[in-house]
C-alpha cells in the first residue's frame, strides 16, 4: 500500500491497515474519465476511517440527501456528483463535490487535511446510465466529526461499519435501530430482481441501517469495497442469476452512446450531400 502519513497510520489498527492494503490492490491511482462525451459521469468520495476507542473496524462516511431534492430525495449516498468538463480528474471531482455537500476542507485537487487518497475503484453504473467513479480515501474521526451537511443538498452526515454490508444482520447490535427509516417487511435485507440496462437483470439490495437504508448503487460500491478489503463474500447472494458485471454494462452504454453519435454524424453528412446535389 502507498505509505500513509504517520498521523494517519496511527489512526488505524494493524488489522485495518492490512485490510486497506488488500483494498488497494483493486484500485487504480487516478482513474480515467470515459472518452465518450455523451456518457454522463459522476465521481463519489468513499471516506474510510476507524474509531479505535469504540472497538475499531473500518467505517464509511455516508450522507442522506435532502428531502426537497428532485432526484433521490432522503436516500443514502456517498458525497459526490457530476463530473464537470473543467474538472482536471476524477479525484478533483470527488473532493470538490464533498466540499460542496459536507464542507470537506479541500486544500488542493488531491490533498486535504488529514486525508490520504488510496485510489479509484473500477466504474459502476446506475439504472439511469450514469457511470460512477468511486474515489477511495482514508481519514480520521476528527475530520468526520467536523463535517457539516449543507442543507441545500444534504440532510445528515453519518457513518456505518463497512463489515455490516457483508452481514446485514449485524444491524441488530445497534440499539438505535428503532429510529431507522426502514419500510420493508424483512428485518435487515430486502432484495428484488429488476430490469436493468439493455434489458439485463439486476439484483437491488436494500440494507437496513440506523438511519436511511443502503440501496442500489451505494450498496454495490460498498459491497465491492468490503469484499476487497476483508477478503470475504457476503452472507447473502447479492447478484441475480445471469447478472452482467458492471464492466460489461459500462461497455454497452459507451458503445450505445458512440453509435448514437455516429448516427447523428451520418445523418448530418447525408443531409449535406443532398443539399449539395440540389444546389
Amino acid at each position: 500500500m502507498n505509505s500513509l502519513p504517520s498521523h494517519l497510520s496511527e489512526a488505524f489498527t494493524p488489522t485495518s491497515l492490512a485490510q486497506l492494503a488488500s483494498l488497494q490492490t483493486v484500485l487504480t491511482p487516478h482513474g480515467e474519465k470515459l472518452e465518450s462525451t455523451k456518457v454522463r459521469q459522476a465521481a463519489v468520495l468513499l471516506m474510510l476511517f476507524e474509531r479505535k476507542e469504540e472497538g475499531g473496524g473500518l467505517r464509511v462516511c455516508l450522507t442522506t440527501r435532502a428531502k426537497h431534492l428532485r432526484s433521490h430525495p432522503f436516500q443514502t449516498a456517498l458525497p459526490g456528483g457530476k463530473v464537470d468538463p473543467t474538472d482536471p480528474d476524477l479525484i478533483y471531482t470527488a473532493f470538490r463535490e464533498a466540499q460542496e455537500e459536507v464542507a470537506l476542507p479541500v486544500l488542493t485537487s488531491t490533498n486535504l487535511v488529514s486525508t490520504h487518497t488510496l485510489g479509484v475503484l473500477p466504474p459502476f453504473i446506475s439504472k439511469y446510465k450514469i457511470v460512477c467513479h468511486p474515489v477511495v480515501c482514508v481519514t480520521t474521526p476528527e475530520v468526520i466529526d467536523a463535517l457539516v451537511p449543507q442543507p441545500d443538498e444534504v440532510d445528515r452526515v453519518w457513518e456505518w461499519p463497512l463489515s455490516h454490508v457483508l452481514d446485514p444482520s449485524l444491524v441488530r447490535t445497534h440499539p438505535e435501530i428503532r429510529g431507522s427509516q426502514w419500510e420493508y417487511l424483512e428485518e435487515a435485507l430486502n432484495q428484488t430482481d429488476d430490469e436493468w440496462v439493455a434489458g439485463a437483470v439486476y439484483r437491488h439490495n436494500r440494507l437496513r441501517t440506523c438511519y436511511t437504508p443502503l440501496k442500489g448503487l451505494t450498496t454495490d460500491i460498498l459491497l465491492v469495497t468490503a469484499i476487497a478489503a476483508f477478503g470475504e463474500i457476503p452472507e447473502y447472494v447479492h447478484r441475480a442469476p445471469g447478472q452482467p458485471s458492471f464492466a460489461e454494462v459500462v461497455g454497452w452504454v459507451v458503445k450505445e452512446a458512440n453509435e448514437a453519435v455516429g448516427q447523428v454524424k451520418m445523418h448530418a453528412y447525408g443531409k449535406g450531400e443532398t443539399n449539395g446535389i440540389r444546389a
